[in-house]
């Protein structure tokens, strides 16, 4: 069993970040930002150069991949701001660019694979 399923069946937490910790963070990314982009380097390039084994999950994929083609077609920064309209908007574009470029396609869920989904949410 790893440290955190023990931490979640006895309900323990993370302490949430310090405000110095905060400032930190946005501190480092401010740097990090001035140096890349001193040498030269543009989001694309930095991201193909590090290339770190990042793990695709449900939040990478709704942070990483969702949420920016949903700022660049809409202008909206959470999909809680999305119309039903929007939805599929977005997701077809998606679902074009990864069919496309890597010959991935996921359809979207129908209503019935989403109660069950959320049913199981609920054991």
């Amino acid at each position: 069993m790893t440290e955190d399923e023990v931490n979640k069946i006895f309900g323990i937490k993370d302490k949430k970040r310090s405000l110095l910790q905060n400032a930190s963070l946005h501190l480092y990314f401010t740097l990090l930002a001035d140096e890349l982009t001193g040498a030269g380097y543009n989001l694309k390039e930095t991201l193909e150069n590090i290339r770190l084994d990042i793990p695709v999950t449900p939040i990478s994929v709704k942070e990483n991949i969702f949420k920016p083609v949903l700022k660049a077609m809409t202008g909206k920064d959470s999909t809680t701001q999305m119309t039903t309209h929007e939805i599929t908007e977005v997701w077809e574009a998606l679902n074009l660019a990864l069919g496309t470029r890597m010959g991935i396609h996921v359809p979207f869920p129908s209503q019935e694979q989403t109660e069950a989904y959320q049913k199981s949410l609920k054991k």
